[in-house]
């Protein structure tokens, strides 16, 4: 959480520095680090994607376990669902 509050952080006080807010931020950067920029936002979106498959597998991974669990019980105790 912390990179996102001091993100945030930043990005609320250029917004409130009246000069340009986050758009004034964004161009700046663009403007004066072109390659930077784009690199920032490629590896920022590589990052979402990736950390984002990893918690889909993960928790895909947890409802499997337990279904399997569930399915179980249910077939030690003669059941049928």
């Amino acid at each position: 959480m912390l990179p996102s509050v001091i993100l945030l952080a930043y990005l609320g006080g250029a917004e409130g520095g009246g000069e340009g807010g986050v758009e004034g931020v964004v161009a700046l950067l663009v403007q004066n680090h072109p390659v930077e920029a784009r690199l920032v936002y490629v590896g920022g979106a590589v990052l979402l994607v990736g950390v984002g498959g990893m918690v889909w597998r993960g928790v895909r991974r947890v409802v499997r376990e337990e279904e399997v669990r569930k399915q179980s019980v249910m077939d030690s105790l003669g059941w049928e669902m």
